[in-house]
């Protein structure tokens, strides 16, 4: 979590097919919209993005895309209020 360690970065997959359903990531209620949604954020200089890569031979090398938050981010939660019935199921 960015609050224990700011520098930590936390992974993300921006390919589709990682999102399909009974996946690991749709047990979690995931979905594709992630993709966008990142690719938002990094635009907007909101979060910092280190892409991922695949190495064909697939010794254990391959990584998927790492986020973390900018401080223009962190600084927007700071003065940010949410309360339990802020959260909803969509």
């Amino acid at each position: 979590m960015w609050r224990d360690d700011p520098a930590r970065y936390t992974a993300v997959h921006l390919n589709e097919r990682r999102y399909k359903v009974k996946s690991r990531y749709n047990s979690l209620f995931i979905s594709r919209l992630t993709i966008p949604i990142v690719k938002e954020l990094e635009r907007l200089k909101l979060i910092t993005l280190k892409h991922g890569y695949f190495l064909k031979d697939n010794d254990g090398r391959n990584r998927c895309a790492r986020i973390r938050p900018t401080e223009k981010l962190i600084e927007e939660f700071k003065d940010a209020r949410f309360s339990i019935f802020d959260i909803q199921i969509h």
